[in-house]
């Protein structure tokens, strides 16, 4: 069993084999020119030869490629495949247009398509996709063969440019025994749908976790089925529709602007007061949102304790952010540490 690391670059010319981050055209050691390059280049059947794949993305200048997982991909849960920025390369929590992203400006350009089966163990990791065009979607992922697959799409930034009727931000469909962990994303600025679990193929098992999904046509959508849905922690705010329901979902603390969030009148329209929504900067110390979610460290579908940027939850804050007080305290710190203690203010 081998761990292949390859690089991506959006410095480096194509034809390289990614085995360095080099971007000198005379070196074919050189990483490739962009993701999709890496996908087709390096496809294989991980099972038979005991590899994991990690992918790691560099570049300050946009990856312009819409990146595809083929179905000749053959991949399980011990030899999966991971996608990922390179050390340096992280967003801080707002879309970075100084490191690696996919931006794609085709109508049906994807970002990143995992295609029918063969890559069926994915990991999706903090990356940056601004998707553009009417039908583009910002991740797309189909798993309707053999069950067992599994499949997550964790601390994105997912944006569009509000164009269009079948814009998405992330969209997931899956056959029975299949799964998908969609946790910590910030989506934004879909213009049909931020997040979408489909109907054609809706069996799956479909885990949707601390979401921040803002300004998008509907915000979360379940289509009918008979998926196991667990919707839990998210925040659904300014979209047309905050949530659409066609199948109810397992869910406890989501946070509608709307009067559509699927835990009852308590958690519907509230008003989420952003660091800097007109940056498209959707953190937030709103006493609404923190130390308001379930704790998911003990999930028994799909565990975690950080947040998109890697910070340990312990309040348990809704949305893709857990808020951290600024050192040496102010009074306003002060409050939200009363509150979420249950002090006497």
């Amino acid at each position: 069993m081998a761990e292949r690391i390859r690089y991506v670059n959006t410095a480096a010319p194509t034809g390289g084999n990614g085995t360095t981050n080099g971007t000198g055209g005379a070196d074919p050691n050189r990483a490739y020119a962009s993701l999709d390059e890496a996908l087709d280049a390096e496809e294989k059947d991980l099972v038979t030869a005991t590899d994991n794949y990690i992918f790691r993305c560099t570049g300050s200048s946009a990856d312009t490629t819409s990146a595809s997982l083929s179905s000749t991909w053959a991949t399980s849960a011990t030899y999966d495949i991971v996608i990922e920025p390179n050390t340096g390369e992280y967003h801080s929590g707002t879309y970075n247009t100084g490191v690696y992203r996919i931006e794609t400006t085709s109508g049906y350009g994807h970002g990143i398509e995992l295609q029918y089966d063969g890559a069926e163990h994915v990991t999706i990791d903090s990356m940056q996709i601004y998707v553009q065009g009417a039908n583009a979607k910002g991740m797309s992922s189909f798993l309707v063969g053999s069950a067992g697959g599994e499949i997550t799409i964790i601390n994105n930034i997912v944006r569009g440019d509000t164009t269009g009727t079948a814009q998405h931000g992330i969209h997931i469909e899956g056959s029975a025994g299949n799964t998908f962990n969609i946790v910590n994303n910030v989506v934004y600025d879909c213009a049909q749908i931020g997040i979408n679990r489909g109907s054609y193929w809706s069996s799956g098992n479909f885990y949707v976790y601390n979401n921040t999904v803002v300004s998008c046509g509907t915000g979360l959508a379940f289509g009918s089925g008979t998926a196991t849905n667990r919707v839990y922690n998210n925040v659904l705010t300014d979209n047309t529709t905050d949530y659409s329901g066609g199948a109810t979902p397992t869910s406890a603390t989501n946070i509608t602007s709307d009067a559509t969030s699927p835990d009852g009148a308590s958690w519907r329209n509230i008003t989420v007061t952003y660091t800097n929504a007109g940056s498209d900067d959707y953190s937030t110390s709103d006493s609404d949102v923190v130390g308001q979610g379930t704790d998911m460290s003990s999930d028994t579908a799909y565990a975690f304790s950080t947040d998109c940027l890697g910070v340990t939850r312990s309040a348990w804050d809704c949305g893709a952010f857990e808020y951290q007080a600024p050192s040496g305290g102010s009074a306003n710190d002060e409050f939200y540490k009363l509150l979420l203690s249950g002090g006497d203010l």
